[in-house]
């Protein structure tokens, strides 16, 4: 069933890429390109890796939370690994099982905890994404204005995201005093009660998550700087709130899991929006082609770390 899954994802991104490509026309495309457009994407990809380093740092911190320290530089090995993983394997959740496996080889600690941070690094991401996206959707001029019904969405959701946290952490004593061996209930309910403390541990603190959250900007505001600088060098010359919530839809709209990590959705979606703030298609098209350069590039350099047989031991990053 998994692999008619994977197949049917295949086949829905080669569909959507092929029809996209067959539709702009593939040497118009190419005549489109600019001949400095190469320099620009080397420049994206290494502003790129500064956010995923700022990504690892967001991981260390949620680690750290629940005791699973480990020097930066391993959690950014794990992170690019990560990255190398989710390219050549379906949606990103082998490069996230591979990151939960590292870790809790490194630290000795459950599987579970360990995942616990990841979907915890990835949970901070998604809010930080739907604010960042229903503000700048909230700023774009009126003749580029997103629906308002996407923009109260996207901030319904994360605000019931936040209620979600201040839930847990309203209710983090009682849940940290309930001794999990004095529990009747059934293993699944032991297992329950035990996610639901360490995830009272991990987000027991307001700063923590102030902190994250500020990452998580940090980080969009680098992925703004690379689409400011794509834009740029296909002479568009866009209202940086409509480009930056342009981002965040597509990133949003990338996420369902309907094609393969996302490929052929994202680059009809940046057409159609694009479309939208009056890009031509061909325009469009060479943009969202120049983003999956960059990113796949960034993804690729990931198995540079997969090459060398970096493996974690010991709480160190040592090749084997």
């Amino acid at each position: 069933m998994r692999w008619i899954k994977l197949a049917i994802k295949l086949l829905v991104s080669a569909a959507l890429l092929g029809g996209l490509v067959y539709w702009l026309d593939l040497k118009t495309l190419v005549a489109k390109l600019p001949v400095n457009a190469w320099p620009v994407v080397l420049a994206c990809v290494g502003i790129y890796l500064l956010s995923q380093a700022v990504s690892a740092l967001r991981w260390q911190r949620l680690a750290a939370q629940l005791s699973l320290g480990q020097p930066w530089p391993s959690f950014f090995s794990w992170y690019m690994l990560g990255m190398f993983y989710s390219l050549v394997l379906p949606g990103s959740i082998g490069g996230d099982a591979a990151r939960v496996w590292w870790l809790a080889r490194a630290t000795g600690a459950p599987k579970r905890t360990a995942l616990l941070t990841v979907l915890a690094e990835r949970g901070v991401g998604l809010m930080g994404l739907l604010w960042f996206t229903a503000l700048f959707a909230n700023l774009s001029p009126v003749n580029a204005a997103w629906p308002r019904w996407l923009v109260l969405g996207l901030a319904a959701l994360a605000i019931t995201m936040m209620l979600g946290w201040l839930v847990l952490l309203t209710f983090r004593g009682r849940l940290l005093a309930i001794k999990t061996s004095d529990s009747e209930s059934g293993k699944g309910m032991q297992a329950l009660l035990c996610w639901l403390q360490d995830s009272a541990q991990l987000w027991g603190t307001p700063k923590l998550m102030a902190e994250t959250l500020f990452m998580a900007g940090l980080i969009y505001g680098f992925m703004g700087l690379i689409h400011v600088l794509l834009a740029t060098v296909l002479g568009l010359h866009l209202p940086l709130p409509a480009l930056l919530s342009v981002f965040g839809t597509v990133s949003l709209i990338s996420i369902l899991p309907v094609s393969f990590n996302g490929l052929g959705v994202r680059e009809g979606a940046y057409v159609a929006l694009l479309g939208l703030l009056g890009v031509e298609p061909v325009t469009a098209g060479v943009f969202s082609l120049l983003w999956l350069a960059t990113s796949t590039l960034t993804s690729l350099l990931g198995g540079v770390f997969w090459q060398a047989g970096l493996q974690p031991i010991n709480g160190r990053v040592s090749a084997n």
